[in-house]
């Protein structure tokens, strides 16, 4: 595993944009379509999102749509979404399947931890912003008994996420604590993209730890080792801000 410190983080992004790797996850490179359903549509793999799109959505217009079989609306108030959890959404999500699963994520900081499970391959999250759609939990290595101390798992290939933050909000290490390490999103699984996502923690804040991965115009905050590669990582834009402690 190598950990970016202060020292090496720019130059390592350097190193990683000029060696770029064939990215081909379904649809990755395109935003979702504005195309909307029904929460407890069921539509069989491959099949369109039919319906209006709605006029505030953020989502661009693209034949994207065309791979996503099912949309599902998470909300905090729970008044214009079946879901207040997004963890009860991906867990709705039908596992193993061929077309894609939308999951549409109101505005507002969810507190939970989510796990994408290694059977729920093509999820999409869609937030409202990286700073209005926020989920927020706080582990770390001593309270998760080990590795799970992410805010978010990510275990099934093909994920995409667009204008969400991921925040683990541990307390910053004091240098006594033991087990303070505290990720926001743990990686592990191929094709996985993020495009104007937020990355919040304050030591291993990404682990970005199994397949191949993009990020675009994303934002990651951290001050110890808050990066942790073990894989190949293709960026554009990406900004890093060390200076939280």
């Amino acid at each position: 595993m190598m950990a970016l410190n202060k020292n090496s983080v720019y130059v390592c992004f350097t190193c990683l944009l000029i060696f770029s790797f064939n990215f081909t996850s379904r649809g990755a490179t395109e935003d979702p379509s504005t195309a909307q359903k029904d929460d407890s549509s069921t539509a069989a793999p491959g099949a369109v999102a039919n319906g209006k799109a709605e006029s505030k959505s953020r989502l661009k217009p693209s034949t994207f749509h065309a791979e996503v079989g099912l949309v599902l609306k998470v909300s905090l108030n729970g008044r214009d979404a079946k879901f207040t959890s997004i963890q009860k959404a991906v867990d709705a999500a039908p596992p193993n399947c061929r077309s894609k699963t939308l999951i549409t994520i109101g505005a507002g900081t969810y507190r939970e931890k989510v796990i994408v499970d290694r059977t729920k391959s093509d999820v999409i999250f869609q937030g409202q912003g990286y700073q209005t759609t926020i989920i927020a939990w706080n582990d770390t290595a001593l309270s998760a008994k080990g590795t799970s101390n992410h805010t978010v798992g990510i275990f099934a290939s093909n994920f995409t996420a667009y204008e969400i933050s991921f925040k683990n909000t541990a307390p910053p290490p004091d240098g006594v604590r033991k087990g303070a390490q505290a990720v926001a999103v743990n990686i592990e699984a191929d094709q996985a993209a993020f495009y104007r996502c937020g990355f919040y923690g304050i030591q291993d804040t990404l682990l970005d730890n199994k397949g191949k991965h993009y990020y675009n115009n994303c934002f990651i905050e951290g001050a110890t080792d808050f990066i942790l590669l073990e894989t190949s990582m293709l960026s554009h834009r990406k900004v890093v801000n060390q200076d939280v402690c």
